[in-house]
């Protein structure tokens, strides 16, 4: 009897190795299948652009790194997004998608300038609304975007975004490479004179305040506006800005469209009172402005 149920436990282990490996073989043959499946029918044959209208559909997909003929689940998606956000500044969005079979279909979404920041006479950098270096170019003259003086963002590179959470990384990073300090630096002072000026883009749009020519934030105590090439506004500090721009709205409208000089609306948040006088407006000017953009 004891010999009868060895006999049988030995049959039921023979029987167990023998699912075991046909298991094995089975999932040995699926997976090659598969392989081969992927080989043959998942391979890009088409690639897909929409949204480009500054860059060329040639360029993006050249620096997707995504080829035809590759296997389209060997592709990164994520990776080729950001890889395209990085090279080029003026795109917003990016995504990338397959469609199976065979296509990769990338989606992007580009902004626009914001802001001119006049960094000398001859060299100016346009800031998107996405606080993002958009390019360095040499002529403003044919942008027809606000204009920032007080700034300077010449040597933060294309791509890279002015706030707060770029400044938080360079202090971080400063503690294991102190090469980047001078980055650092560079990188605090924008973004201080930047956060003045954002400031008073944001009241000039709440109270559609236009034909403003420039703001200046080179002294961020003395901050100042240029109305119409022909007055310019002095406004002291960053505080209550809402009240003292609203003033000179309403100071311009009375004095008409003949004052040329400056109304001071330094102290008007403390006296309610404002100080116009007819000047020169060319002695008045930033004289960066003057030289190169008036």
């Amino acid at each position: 009897m004891e010999q009868g149920r060895y006999m049988r436990n030995v049959k039921r282990k023979k029987r167990g190795r023998k699912l075991l490996a046909t298991a094995a073989f089975l999932v040995t043959v699926l997976s090659v299948a598969a392989v081969i499946c992927l080989a043959m029918f998942f391979n890009i044959e088409q690639l897909l652009l929409a949204g480009a209208t500054r860059y060329s559909t040639e360029q993006l997909i050249a620096a997707s790194g995504v080829v035809k003929g590759q296997n389209i689940f060997a592709v990164s998606t994520k990776k080729a997004a950001a890889t395209l956000y990085q090279s080029f500044p003026y795109l917003d969005q990016v995504k990338v998608k397959r469609l199976l079979p065979t296509t990769i279909q990338i989606i992007v979404e580009e902004t626009s300038a914001a802001v001119a920041v006049v960094n000398s006479s001859k060299s100016y950098t346009l800031l998107g609304a996405n606080d993002r270096v958009l390019e360095h170019i040499s002529d403003v003259s044919t942008e027809g975007v606000p204009i920032v003086l007080g700034a300077d963002l010449s040597q933060i590179a294309p791509g890279t975004k002015v706030n707060r959470q770029t400044l938080d990384n360079l202090y971080n990073a400063v503690g294991d490479d102190e090469t980047l300090r001078p980055q650092l630096e560079r990188m605090n002072a924008a973004l201080s004179k930047l956060t003045t000026a954002r400031a008073m883009l944001l009241v000039a749009q709440q109270l559609a305040f236009e034909d403003i020519s420039y703001f200046d934030v080179s002294d961020e105590l003395a901050v100042s506006l240029l109305y119409d090439n022909r007055v310019l506004v002095l406004l002291g500090s960053e505080l209550q800005l809402d009240y003292k721009m609203k003033f000179a709205q309403k100071v311009i409208g009375e004095l008409g469209d003949s004052f040329i000089g400056s109304i001071d609306l330094s102290t008007a948040a403390n006296n309610q009172r404002s100080y116009s006088r007819e000047q020169n407006i060319e002695t008045l000017m930033n004289p960066v402005y003057f030289e190169g953009y008036y």
